[in-house]
């Protein structure tokens, strides 16, 4: 005979499990998953249909698709996903008005840390003589309990899901009350907290496509980096970790611990590389950070999010703008060099990534002026009036190893271009 208890309102279903473990006197998970499927009648089934979440869905005697919807993080965890219906995961499926799960049950959706609030705990033994685990509290990057605003504490095993909150809380660590009064002063965190909890509230995923398509194209015109292809946040990093500081980032989007490589991003915002080490991040986890630094309210980005924006189909990609390099050129010697200029100059007629790969074919490359620095200046000292790579540095306000890195990627057109520029600024001076 199996108990079967009433769930909790936001009771996490691996801490459903766990409780049902202990109402019913089982040490450990696999002989619980055996007493689950000799109720469920499937105990001389195959494997791969035994325990799964609408058996745990019937035990607490909610529908399957309130029992996902309310009691696992699969709505957070597969939020932007780019399959649909029956062929979204052999977990779950989604569909535009709710969920329905038929086969295994992954705990791998569950945190690798069960985290707890100790007023909670307190609660629940006050009003229910037990304590259990809550959903809300096992969302990434989350400090704080959304109810009492104090800090979340978690002991150092995924299996204590299997015992009480009440018997962690003298075993669990906290985060420090500085750390949690920073990130909920921090707006970026806070935004990141509600936009993940709104995940946790939808009915049905946002289309990874059409998310990757719109934060990317949202990127461009901030002006940050983006190749092409699927979005990722790299070269967003450095605002990452200045908007949300290193140590929560590190929470969400740890770093290699196998890699002690580091990595040169080029940041469009910025002159020169931003260098960090890499980091590992889901693509949900990117979007989600990134959706936090381009809008500036959790619904302004939930409504770009959800506008169905789709790559075109190969057959109605138009032909792509051919550059005419003499064209290039001419536009490069009017700019000064400036790649952000000469983007402007085609502006509807050739993507970005284009231009930049045809200036780089060319030889010439971004000229910034600005901050005290002058690559112009220095091509010009060392080009025009024959100084040193050192004094030419100098003379730019760079120091010899950017100029050195500068100087790599110039062709023999470049002496030329600058002669034309020079004239230019000469002949702008002599008509005023």
């Amino acid at each position: 005979m199996l108990i079967r208890p009433s769930i909790f309102t936001d009771e996490l279903d691996r801490g459903y499990f766990g409780r049902l473990m202990r109402m019913n006197g089982v040490a450990n998970t696999a002989d619980m998953e055996w007493l689950i499927e000799a109720w469920a009648g499937m105990s001389n089934e195959p494997p791969s249909k035994h325990l799964n979440l609408q058996h745990l869905s019937s035990i607490a005697n909610v529908g399957s698709c309130e029992f996902i919807g309310s009691h696992t993080t699969i709505p957070f965890y597969e939020g932007i996903s780019s399959l649909r219906g029956w062929e979204l995961s052999q977990r779950h499926a989604f569909s535009a008005i709710g969920y329905t799960a038929f086969s295994h049950l992954d705990w791998g959706f569950a945190c690798k840390q069960p985290f707890l609030c100790k007023s909670c705990v307190e609660s629940d033994m006050h009003l229910y003589g037990q304590s259990y685990w809550r959903r809300s509290h096992q969302v990434p990057g989350l400090l704080w309990c959304p109810e009492h605003k104090s800090s979340l504490s978690w002991p150092d095993d995924i299996h204590w899901f299997n015992r009480s909150p009440a018997e962690a809380i003298d075993v669990a660590t906290s985060y420090d009350s500085e750390t949690v009064r920073d990130a909920l002063s921090n707006s970026h965190i806070v935004r990141y907290v509600e936009l993940a909890f709104k995940l946790l509230e939808r009915k049905s995923p946002f289309d990874a496509e059409s998310v990757s398509n719109t934060l990317r194209a949202e990127a461009t015109k901030q002006r940050f980096f983006m190749w092409g292809g699927r979005f990722s946040i790299n070269h967003m990093l450095h605002d990452a970790e200045w908007r949300f500081g290193r140590k929560w980032l590190d929470r969400v989007m740890p770093l290699y611990t196998n890699r002690k490589k580091r990595i040169d991003f080029w940041c469009s915002r910025y002159v020169g590389t931003f260098s960090v080490e890499q980091r590992q991040a889901s693509f949900l986890m990117e979007c989600l950070v990134a959706s936090t630094l381009l809008y500036e309210s959790v619904e302004e980005a939930l409504t770009q999010l959800g506008r169905y924006n789709p790559s075109p189909a190969r057959e109605e990609r138009q032909t792509p703008f051919l550059l005419n390099k003499d064209e290039l050129l001419q536009t490069y010697i009017l700019t000064r060099g400036n790649y952000r200029r000469i983007e402007e100059n085609y502006r509807g007629r050739s993507t970005r990534s284009r231009i930049w790969s045809g200036l780089c074919e060319l030889g010439l490359p971004h000229l910034v002026e600005g901050r005290g620095k002058s690559s112009l200046r220095a091509l010009m000292a060392f080009y025009l009036e024959g100084l040193s790579v050192a004094d030419s540095a100098e003379v730019g306000g760079m120091d010899q190893e950017e100029m050195e890195s500068l100087l790599r990627q110039c062709s023999f057109l470049l002496r030329n271009v600058l002669k034309e520029i020079d004239g230019n600024r000469d002949n702008a001076q002599a008509e005023h």
